[in-house]
């Protein structure tokens, strides 16, 4: 068995590029930013760990849910078990309004 891999979106990049130049000049800092990239490889970790655990799935979208630290964050991701990789498809603040 290959060994499944994460690989994200432009759409998916794009959303988390703009959440950390947010939070930057929001507090004039990198240091939130740096929590919210550490937190999110946390979750990446625990999505390879196990892809179908815990998580919420939309048979419409064909898509999972992950919300992370502290559930102030969430990712979306769609699982293809032919290429053996994750793709993130999204990354969202969970303040915003859901995809499902």
């Amino acid at each position: 068995m290959n060994t499944l891999q994460i690989r994200w979106t432009k759409t998916a990049s794009n959303n988390i590029r703009k959440t950390l130049a947010y939070w930057h000049e929001h507090n004039d800092s990198f240091a939130y930013s740096e929590k919210i990239l550490d937190e999110t490889e946390k979750a990446e970790k625990t999505i390879l760990d196990n892809p179908y655990r815990k998580q919420e799935y939309s048979e419409v979208l064909n898509l999972y849910r992950s919300y992370f630290f502290k559930g102030k964050f969430v990712l979306y991701y769609r699982i293809d078990e032919i290429a053996n990789i994750i793709w993130i498809t999204n990354f969202r603040s969970a303040k915003q309004k859901p995809l499902f």
